[in-house]
């Protein structure tokens, strides 16, 4: 397995990049006298400039062959420049809250709806106007016009294909929790929000929301938060497995496995 890290000014910086450091010591550890017959891992770092890129020519490695680790804006260039841009549209389109958790609000603990946003609708009658939501971008991860808004504000700034929230409000969010998934497992939990003493329903996640999800997310990360008020656990968002915050999630032996799967899912169904 051969992957691309992200470098800032030459430097590591990333946790996910300081991480896949440390696994390759570790896998080069476990390989040393070739009891375990393990992959090989290879680690090159390169900068996030067009210059950069264009340094990595087929002449010297194979695309295919080399997974990127970094944020959101050094994948999908390295996909664009690579692999075209419906690779990429495709890889960056994100799963927000999917399609299982949305019948039941007794996933969410909120309402929650995709809307194709049209000048007839936000111009309808149907729902409040001056009602806000937390709206996120359908179409692309981490778009910088997600937040707060109507649905008509989410309109005018060019939204079209969004997911539609209601606002959880601040009395009923005590912590926020990401898990791993590897294998179609959870493999680990960790604490990202709010306070790391008030713990989430581990069976609800394990044996509700993964049985929900029935496979379809092999790699990556399901997050949820506890409600303060009926001590619930709720579903968030979820995450193909790149450019994913680890805080903290450090199981060196199945880290490089989880980025390589997801990249070569990413790159093989087009």
């Amino acid at each position: 397995m051969n992957f691309i890290l992200q470098t800032i000014n030459g430097n590591v910086t990333l946790d996910m990049c300081f991480q896949m450091e440390r696994a390759k010591e570790y896998w080069d550890w476990r390989n040393q006298d070739d009891t375990f017959n393990l992959w090989e891992i290879s680690i090159e770092g390169v900068e996030t400039t067009k210059e950069d890129y264009e340094e990595y020519t087929l002449e010297k490695f194979v695309p295919e062959e080399w997974c990127p680790v970094g944020t959101i804006e050094f994948v999908e260039k390295y996909l664009r420049t690579y692999f075209g841009n419906d690779v990429a549209d495709k890889a960056m389109r994100p799963l927000n809250v999917p399609k299982c958790f949305l019948d039941n609000k007794m996933n969410t603990g909120r309402n929650i709806l995709n809307y194709v946003l049209s000048e007839a609708l936000v111009n309808s009658d149907t729902y409040d106007k001056d009602a806000k939501y937390f709206i996120k971008d359908n179409k692309q991860i981490k778009n910088p016009l997600n937040g707060i808004m109507t649905l008509k504000e989410a309109y005018d700034k060019g939204l079209q294909e969004i997911q539609c929230s209601q606002l959880i409000k601040d009395e009923h969010n005590s912590s926020e929790w990401r898990a791993f998934i590897h294998n179609g497992n959870i493999v680990d939990i960790k604490n990202y929000s709010g306070s790391p003493f008030v713990f989430p329903n581990i069976n609800t996640v394990i044996n509700s929301y993964m049985y929900q999800l029935n496979g379809t997310l092999k790699e990556g990360t399901l997050d949820v938060y506890v409600d303060e008020i009926d001590s619930e656990t709720y579903v968030l968002e979820c995450h193909k497995f790149f450019s994913c915050g680890l805080y903290g999630f450090n199981q060196l032996d199945i880290l490089p496995l989880m980025y390589w799967r997801t990249y070569k899912e990413i790159i093989q169904n087009v």
